[in-house]
Order: structure tokens, then C-alpha cells, then sequence
């Protein structure tokens, strides 16, 4: 939030310790496939890893159940050559070595020894172990074997490895802000631990504030009667009585949180007035204060988003309540104030403060049971993801480009924000080589000695080297034993995903041969699924009915089998892709097959993907097998080898998870591992606005005509705008998504908008500097005449 004030250590690689870096966690799981790093329990540097059977806890460990543990450090090797290593453990454990995995020995299960081996240069080597502990009884040990070991299994010895030692990397403060040195004394009394017994105040003897409460006025006193920068002073004074936090609704009488918020204002005092309304909305204090920190969506935990800071944010701290002219005064209507903003936009902005929570208890700062120091941080889960108008009938997000068109970690506006020094890393960092254009922004400086900056913005798009070219959707990357996270530029999605065809309610019969279904190259066709069992011939009304069924599960293919001696009658769907199945011959089938989907087929559903451990509405159920495929790849989820069967534990119909897709054509129920697969649909209510998730949201009906009150299923769909170059106005009034500035030169230059050309078709705008993509997403009503544009999201 406040990067511009931050910086590095000067030192982020002190000498190294003896050992590895060891830290402990609340919670069973292997950190580094967490989406954000939980709080750390426990830390301390241990010689190596050699815990055995045991009930107990651990020396040092808080306790022996639930937990997990990361060690991270480097260890040399004299002679190279291939080595083996092993973990023996109870519950959990895995090995990454130079940044790739060596031993997986995941799951749950009693003491497991799992190996791997792998081939060393002599030399330095980060390594990596992850553990986590269940119930019961629980052990943890690390062996290795190869030429340093003469060839022998062994507990990797102490002595083997060294880590870089506990720091504090980064720090962000204010102008001329001094590091603290407490060898040099202070004057005011410090909060530094809690006990059973109560605060202690450290103090080295030097004549403290008393009262303790005064502390921070004394030192608001001091730099407001003694400071150079008057007027700084004035100003951030002036601020902290417009953006205002009280000790009455803070619950304590710590002093350091105080300072470190009025910082805010001494920070920006003549910076921009939207830095200091971002880090207001992010301070812990002031989350504290109006209540939005811990505020969540309506669909996280069933309860409505705090108001508070939504209110304040614009009735004291930007617009006020009534609406105003450029010159100051009132707008009135008919002799009447005119609103600024009403109920509706307060608990629309209200969803907008969802998901903010304290950053996790740090060293360093003085002490309370959570962080008051440091900006809040956002959890997307808890985070209200549904559209949210603005004022005068836009929403928050129109103006951004779309994130499918933002490019890569190497595009330009792809930013990095320096994160932390480690030894070693897992396989969700990529490690950059030092002939990376992008390790060359990150380590700035000559020779060996890097200086990492706090973040940087790329100005310009970079080719990709080595391993970047395949890192994909990767994140955080490691220069030197600095870690970087990678933030792509501000972008939206639309709410509503693409929309498929309505493809299985239309297919017709291509061909009807005799035989069982065989694919081109003469095999039986895979992926048969009974419909029915039924033996009752081949006659007209017989094959209707089974054709009739294979429609309806959306089959590839249809096969009826009659009149044989095993038994294995029936109806069957098949749901292989392979276009030219025919009969093979064989009396007692048929093979229908379909004919190809013609490219004016009317417009189907969009989709969603629902939360794990719940099912579709019945009217939102996606029941046929092709449409499911085309619906997880209008998701964008990967098909992977799709299950199809008839199972009582696993979604009913069409649903997605590990990795691949799940079509379950008989009765099931919801799995902690799937998330059903749902036909989009909104909920009108008698003013034309759509609820959903607990919300009210206004949307923009074609020609002011809402769909009736009640349910709709729905289909989005992406369309050019204009055919010829449009005036400012009408450019403004329909086109919402920006894009970067086109490679190719205008074609048509004269007047206030200029327009691009791709293919003979005016794909982008310029308008005063600004780039638009000729480019309109609706969302159609199904079986209703009108529409509405499809609002962004940011999540």
C-alpha cells in the first residue's frame, strides 16, 4: 500500500548459522501449496531433522497434533554424484532440492519411508522439507545417502547444514524516519510482551511519559512545536481530523498503532489525495474502527457486509451527502437537494470492504494479541464477487482492459513486489537465470552483490529465457535468495462467462448402421454408458425411445443392443469424440451417429462453477454429457480424462474437480472435491433489479425494459459495437473496456476519435489518449426478448 516508503535491509544476507530454518504452523497441510502463507506458531534454527516416534510434542513445538513444519536452509556437497533421499514420516512429509521435488511421501498414514534420487554438482544446494502432522502418533526424519556419506544410509548429520539467519528484510516509513536502535534509549514505555500477570512496559531507566496514554500526544506535541517541516506538520494534522480513529472504539491504550497511522498523513501530506484514501481503507486501525475489517460476502458466511466504513468513505472522508456543482454549490432539483448517494449505494460499496483481515502478529513492533501496524491484507474467498454499480450508472471496473488481454509476467504493467529472502524454494517459485532481462530489473547493482528493489513495473514488454517460457500462470520468483511476487496489471473479468450453443437439444440423426458402434480404425467405441437394460427389440418405437434418451444425455453416439444370450442389453450413449463412428457389422445393434452442429445454432447457457460440497438448483442442473464438455471449457477448466458413470457419492450430473471432468447420470449427492457445474441464471425482482448473493444490483436493461420478476436462466455473448468511427459521446456512453495501444497505425486518424483496423474490421478507439476495444458483452435473457451489458468484476 505505501511501497514508495519502503525499502530493503541493507544487509538481506547476513553471515549464515549453523542449521535449518525451521517453522511451525497450526494446521495440517504442506505450506507451499497454500494460496497465502499462514502465521507462523513457532520458529528456531535446528541442527537437522531427526524426530522419531512419538507422542509428545516436539522440543520447542507447540503441540503434536493438527500442525505442520517447513525447514529451509542449503547443505554442501564435496563429491558429486548421484544421491538418495529419504523421509520417514508420520503423517505427511516431501523433499525439494534446487527448487525441484525429490521425495513425496504425501498422504495420511503411519511411519512411511518414501525416497527419490537425484544427481548433484559439489557445491551449495537449497533444500526444502515440508511435514504435516494429523493425530496420533507422529514422527518426522530426513536420510540421505551418496559419496558424502560413504555410500550409507544415514539421518542427515548435524553439521551438514547452514541457513540464512532471522531478519527483517523489509521496512516502510516516513520521510526522514530513523531505524530504532535500542542500544541507544528511549523515552516513552514500550509494550513488549504479554503475560498471565499483565502488559510490562520495557523501559531503560531513562525518565518515561506518565501517564502511558500520553504518549502519543507528547509525540504529536514534539514534532508539531519542534519540527522543520511546518507546514507538512499542519497539513497531516488537518487530514488525521477529517480521516478520524478514536481510542474509545480501539480497546487500547498502545501508542505505537497511533503513530504509525498518523504517518499516513505526515507520509502524503502533498501526495495524492487517493494514496491516502487507499491506505486509510487498508490501516488496521481504521478497520478496526468503522468495522470492515472481518467483514465478509453474504455467500461466505451468511451475513450481510458491514456498512460502516462504506457510509463515512462518502459522507465524511470524499463527495458528503448532498449532491454539488464544479463551483461548490448545491444541486438542487424542483427546489430540492439532490442526494449524493443513497441506501442502495451504500450497501453496494459495502461489498466492496469484504474479505479485509489483519495481517498475522509480527516481532519488532510493540506488542498486542493482532497487528495494528501493518495494511490490511484481502482474502478473495471471503470477498464480495459479485458486480457493483458506482454512481450515475456505472460500475466499479468499467475503464479497465479485460485480464485475458493483459499478457504475461513479462507484459508490460506486470509488476513484482519483493516478498522475503529464502534459502530454498518449492515448485511454485521459479528460480530466474542471471541472463533474464527480468533478474536484471530485480538485481539491480554490479558484480555479485545485488540491491533488490522494493517493487518495479515493467515499461515494456521482455522475450522470455529458460525457464520462463514455460513457468505459466506462476507467481513468485527467486533472484539470488530474493523472492518476488508478480501482480498482473488492474483488470476485469465479465461476471458472466461466455455462453456455449444449445447444441444437444438440436442434434439430428446422420446415420443409422447395424452393429455395435466402432470408431475409424475398426475398435470398439470407448466410453459406452448404459441408459437403460431393457430387451425388447428393434422396433420403431423402441429405437424412439432409445435415440430419445441418448438426446437427452447429450451422447456422442447411440447404441441399442437386443436379443443376446449374455444379457448386456440395452440403451447406451457413447461419449468419444471420435467423428466417423459407424456400425461394425455385428447383427442385434445399432449405431446411430449425429450429424454435425450448424454455425447459426441459437445461443445457450452460460455457466458457473459452483462451491465444493453443493449441488445446482434443480432448474440450474446441466444434465446433458456434450453440453457439460462445452460448459467446462467455456470455464476454462481443463477436461482432463472425463469420469462417466453412476455413482451415489458423486455429483449428479455434470461437475468438475481434480483436475478433470465428472458426469455422474444417476442419483448422487455433494462432494467436498467437486464443484457442480450450473447454468447461470439471475433473479429479478419487482423494480427490475437482480439479487443475488445476499445483494441488489441495478443493471442496464436494453431500451429500459426489465425481464419479468422471477427466475431466468441466461447467456452472455461478445459483440463489436460500431461498424463506422463514433463521436465522442456515443463512444463514451457504449464502450467500457481499454486495452493497451495498438500495434498498427489508425485508419481512420481525422476528428476527435481515431479508429484501428484488424482483418478490415474497427476492433480499437483512441480518444483523448485513452485506447477502447470496439467491444460490448450482453447478457440475453433466455426465452425473453431483452438483455442487459454483462457488468465487470474484478474477481
Amino acid at each position: 500500500v505505501n511501497e514508495k516508503f519502503c525499502k530493503t535491509a541493507e544487509n538481506l544476507f547476513p553471515d549464515a548459522v549453523d542449521g535449518l530454518r525451521l517453522s511451525v504452523f497450526v494446521g495440517a497441510f504442506f505450506v507451499s501449496g497454500l494460496s497465502r502463507r499462514p502465521a507462523v506458531w513457532y520458529e528456531a534454527i535446528v541442527p537437522n531433522i531427526n524426530h522419531p516416534n512419538t507422542r509428545s510434542s516436539y522440543t520447542g513445538w507447540p503441540r503434536h497434533y493438527h500442525i505442520s513444519a517447513e525447514w529451509t536452509g542449503k547443505f554442501n556437497i564435496k563429491t558429486a554424484g548421484l544421491y538418495e533421499f529419504w523421509t520417514a514420516s508420520d503423517d505427511g512429509s516431501r523433499v525439494f532440492i534446487d527448487g525441484s521435488q525429490v521425495v513425496d511421501n504425501g498422504g495420511w498414514h503411519g511411519i512411511q519411508e518414501k525416497s527419490g534420487v537425484v544427481t548433484l554438482s559439489s557445491g551449495e544446494h537449497g533444500i526444502l522439507v515440508e511435514y504435516y502432522q494429523g493425530w496420533g502418533v507422529q514422527g518426522m526424519m530426513l536420510l540421505w545417502k551418496g559419496p558424502d556419506s560413504d555410500d550409507t544410509k544415514e539421518v542427515m548429520p548435524e553439521g551438514s547444514f547452514f541457513s540464512t539467519p532471522l531478519t527483517c528484510p523489509l521496512s516502510c516509513g516516513s520521510h526522514g524516519e530513523a531505524a530504532s536502535v535500542p542500544s541507544e534509549g528511549h523515552q516513552w514505555p514500550f509494550v513488549a510482551s504479554h503475560e498471565w500477570n499483565g502488559q510490562w512496559a520495557w523501559h531503560d531507566g531513562v525518565t518515561n511519559i506518565k501517564p502511558y496514554e500520553l504518549v502519543k500526544s507528547a509525540v504529536w506535541t514534539t514534532k508539531a512545536i519542534y519540527g522543520v517541516d511546518q507546514l507538512r506538520q499542519r497539513t497531516a494534522w488537518a487530514l488525521s481530523q477529517i480521516f478520524v480513529v478514536s481510542a474509545a472504539g480501539l480497546d487500547t491504550g498502545l501508542n505505537e498503532m497511533y503513530l504509525s497511522y498518523y504517518d499516513i498523513f505526515v507520509r502524503n501530506a502533498f501526495l495524492n489525495f487517493g494514496n491516502i484514501l487507499k491506505e486509510v481503507a487498508f490501516s488496521p486501525l481504521m478497520g478496526k474502527y468503522l468495522t470492515h475489517t472481518g467483514s465478509s460476502s453474504h455467500d461466505y458466511n451468511g451475513f450481510f457486509p458491514n456498512e460502516n466504513f462504506a457510509r463515512e468513505i462518502m459522507q465524511l472522508f470524499t463527495i458528503g451527502v448532498t449532491k454539488l456543482q464544479p463551483d461548490g454549490s448545491v444541486v438542487r432539483v424542483n427546489g430540492e437537494d439532490v442526494l449524493a448517494y443513497g441506501t442502495a449505494d451504500i450497501l453496494n460499496f459495502a461489498r466492496v470492504f469484504t474479505g479485509f483481515a489483519s495481517q498475522h502478529r509480527r516481532h519488532n513492533v510493540e506488542y498486542f494479541w493482532d497487528n495494528r501496524i501493518d495494511p490490511l491484507v484481502v482474502y478473495p474467498e471471503r470477498h464480495d464477487m459479485y458486480p457493483k454499480p458506482g454512481l450515475d450508472g456505472t460500475f466499479l471496473g468499467d475503464g479497465f482492459p479485460l485480464c485475458d488481454h493483459v499478457g504475461s509476467f513479462l507484459s508490460k504493467g506486470a509488476s513484482f513486489e519483493f516478498v522475503d529472502v529464502v534459502d530454498a524454494v518449492g515448485p511454485s517459485v521459479v528460480v530466474l537465470s542471471n541472463h533474464s532481462a527480468l533478474y536484471q530489473l530485480l538485481c539491480l547493482g554490479k558484480g555479485a552483490r545485488c540491491e533488490f528493489p522494493v517493487s518495479v513495473t515493467l515499461s515494456e514488454d521482455l522475450a522470455c529465457r529458460e525457464e520462463e517460457c514455460t513457468a505459466g500462470a506462476l507467481k513468485m520468483f527467486m533472484v539470488r535468495g530474493a523472492v518476488y511476487r508478480y501482480h498482473p496489471p488492474p483488470c476485469v473479468h465479465f461476471h458472466y462467462n461466455m455462453a456455449t450453443l444449445r447444441q444437444s437439444r438440436n442434434v439430428s440423426i446422420a446415420s443409422v448402421t447395424q452393429g455395435y458402434c466402432a470408431n475409424s480404425d475398426g475398435s470398439a467405441h470407448q466410453g459406452r454408458v448404459l441408459l437403460d437394460n431393457l430387451d425388447e427389440g428393434n422396433t420403431p418405437e423402441r429405437r424412439e425411445q432409445c435415440t430419445e434418451k441418448c438426446r437427452g444425455f447429450g451422447a456422442t453416439a447411440c447404441e441399442l443392443i437386443w436379443a443376446q444370450a449374455s444379457g448386456k442389453n440395452g440403451c447406451f450413449a457413447h461419449t468419444a469424440d471420435d467423428q466417423h463412428t459407424t456400425g461394425s457389422g455385428h447383427g442385434y445393434h445399432l449405431c446411430w451417429t449425429y450429424s454435425e452442429f450448424s454455425e447459426d445454432m441459437e445461443l445457450g447457457f452460460s455457466y458457473d462453477a459452483g462451491k465444493t460440497n453443493t449441488l445446482c438448483s434443480e432448474e440450474t442442473v446441466e444434465s446433458s454429457f456434450t453440453d457439460c464438455k462445452k460448459a467446462i471449457k467455456s470455464l476454462g477448466l481443463p477436461l482432463g480424462v472425463p469420469w462417466v458413470g453412476n455413482h451415489d457419492r458423486i455429483v449428479p450430473f455434470c461437475s468438475h474437480g481434480y483436475g478433470r471432468m465428472y458426469f455422474n447420470h444417476g442419483d448422487g449427492k455433494a462432494h467436498g472435491g467437486l464443484q457442480p457445474i450450473c447454468k447461470s441464471h439471475i433473479l429479478v425482482n419487482q423494480d427490475g433489479d437482480i439479487n443475488a448473493g445476499g445483494s441488489t444490483y441495478s443493471v442496464p436493461w436494453a431500451d429500459g425494459i426489465a425481464a419479468s420478476p422471477g427466475f431466468h436462466l441466461v447467456g452472455a455473448r461478445n459483440q463489436p459495437v460500431f461498424d463506422t468511427v463514433p463521436s465522442v459521446e456515443d463512444l463514451r456512453s457504449r464502450l467500457t473496456i481499454t486495452t493497451d495501444e495498438p500495434l498498427m497505425v489508425c485508419s481512420s486518424c481525422d476528428g476527435e476519435v481515431k479508429g484501428y483496423e484488424e482483418e478490415g474490421m474497427l476492433t480499437v478507439f483512441e480518444s483523448n489518449g485513452f485506447f477502447f476495444r470496439n467491444l460490448e458483452s450482453r447478457v440475453y435473457v433466455i426465452n425473453s426478448t431483452t438483455s442487459f451489458r454483462n457488468p465487470p468484476v474484478f474477481l
